[in-house]
């Protein structure tokens, strides 16, 4: 039976990012549902942490077509094992102001195949943005 909710992340060194990612998303799913494609990370930033960890390796690190082919490919893989399958680079934080983010995508997903967000990179209530993440 298929679970739900899987998210994914692709990182490369992202020590400020990825644990308020983590902590984030992680009130809304369980650990296990959470992976992260580890693009050769150096870092520290991937290490002991209690997600599902994939590493990946392309020599270079901003090779856009690599990137989309393996997002593409894993979201294939994760949609085998989910309903539904959310993809976060690792600054981005899903938020509504109707409620529990995923409670909504799943009232949405009811009645539509998918959904998709539109991105704003507005930072002006600091009281909001403070419990997101920190």
């Amino acid at each position: 039976m298929k679970s739900d909710f899987g998210i994914f992340t692709i990182v490369q060194n992202e020590k400020y990012f990825l644990p308020k990612l983590i902590k984030y998303y992680t009130q809304y799913v369980d650990e296990k549902h959470f992976y992260i494609l580890d693009h050769d990370s150096n870092d520290g930033s991937t290490d002991n942490l209690n997600v599902n960890i994939v590493k990946i390796f392309n020599k270079r690190s901003f090779d856009h077509a690599w990137l989309v082919q393996v997002v593409e490919n894993f979201q294939q893989t994760m949609l085998s094992r989910y309903k539904n399958v959310i993809f976060v680079e690792a600054d981005d934080f899903l938020y509504t102001l109707n409620g529990d983010f995923i409670q909504v995508l799943s009232d949405h997903l009811k009645e539509n195949d998918y959904a998709i967000n539109t991105g704003y990179n507005i930072v002006h209530d600091y009281l909001i943005l403070r419990k997101i993440l920190i």
